[in-house]
C-alpha cells in the first residue's frame, strides 16, 4: 500500500527536483568569463599599419642644396692710375698742404669695400692734421651698379651737383670699424663706382674740387 505524502510535502519535493534539474542545465552552458583558449577580439587581431619610410625617389626627396645667393662683387679693370684720376695739379688746387700717400682705406668705408673687390684705391693726407682722404673706383656691371644706387639712396642724400643724369651722386655719413663717423660720397659714372671719404668733408660741396676732375677722368677713360 503506497503512502501518500501530504500535499505540502509533495510540493516541496517537486520544487527540490526542479531546482536540481535547473542546476544541471546551467552547469552544461559555457561560461562568459575570460578563457585562455578564447579567440582574440577583432581589435587585437588587426595588424599594425606599416611604418612610413622616406621615399627613395630623388624627385620627391627634400632638396639639401643651398638656396641661390648673389654672386660677390668683383671689379673689372679701371684703366687709370691714381695720378691720372687725381693729377698732382688737381690735388694742389684742392689744398697745397695735401699730399698723395699709400695706405689701406679706413676699415668700414666704401673705399675699403671697393679695394676688397679688386678696385683701385688712392689716398691723400693732410700734412698738418694727418686727416686722410680715401678715393676708390670699381668697374661693375650695370645690374650691380643699380643695386648699389638703391642702397646709397636708402642711406644717403642725392646730390644733383655732383654729376648729370643718367649718372648719380650721393653723400652721407658712414660709421667706420673704429666707431669713428665720417662722411663719404658715392658717385656712379657710367660703369664706374667712385667714392671719396674723409673727416674733412663736412658737407656735400666740400669734395667737389676733387670729385669733379675725377668724374671727368672716368668719363674720358674707355674700357
Amino acid at each position: 500500500m503506497n503512502t501518500l505524502l501530504p500535499r505540502s510535502a509533495r510540493r516541496a519535493s517537486l520544487f527540490a527536483l526542479a531546482g536540481v534539474g535547473l542546476l544541471l542545465i546551467t552547469g552544461c552552458a559555457p561560461t562568459s568569463s575570460g578563457d585562455a583558449s578564447a579567440s582574440p577580439t577583432a581589435s587585437s587581431q588587426a595588424k599594425p599599419s606599416a611604418t612610413p619610410h622616406a621615399s627613395s625617389d630623388p624627385s620627391t626627396a627634400p632638396s639639401s642644396a643651398p638656396s641661390a645667393t648673389a654672386e660677390p662683387l668683383e671689379s673689372g679693370v679701371v684703366p687709370l692710375t691714381c695720378d691720372q684720376l687725381l693729377t698732382p695739379e688737381t690735388v694742389y688746387a684742392y689744398n697745397p698742404n695735401v699730399s698723395a700717400t699709400q695706405a689701406a682705406p679706413a676699415a668700414g668705408s666704401t673705399a675699403a669695400t671697393i679695394q676688397g673687390i679688386g678696385g683701385m684705391a688712392c689716398q691723400l693726407t693732410n700734412n698738418s692734421s694727418g686727416i686722410t682722404i680715401d678715393i676708390a673706383v670699381a668697374s661693375l656691371d650695370p645690374s650691380e651698379l643699380e643695386d648699389l644706387k638703391n642702397k646709397a639712396a636708402e642711406t644717403s642724400q642725392q646730390v644733383p651737383t655732383y654729376t648729370t643724369p643718367p649718372d648719380e651722386g650721393y653723400f652721407g655719413p658712414v660709421l667706420l670699424k673704429n666707431n669713428k663717423r665720417i662722411n663719404e660720397a658715392q658717385i656712379f659714372v657710367g660703369n664706374y663706382w667712385l667714392t671719396l671719404s674723409s673727416e674733412e668733408f663736412t658737407e656735400p660741396g666740400a669734395l667737389e674740387q676733387l670729385s669733379t676732375p675725377a668724374i671727368a677722368a672716368l668719363k674720358a677713360a674707355k674700357l
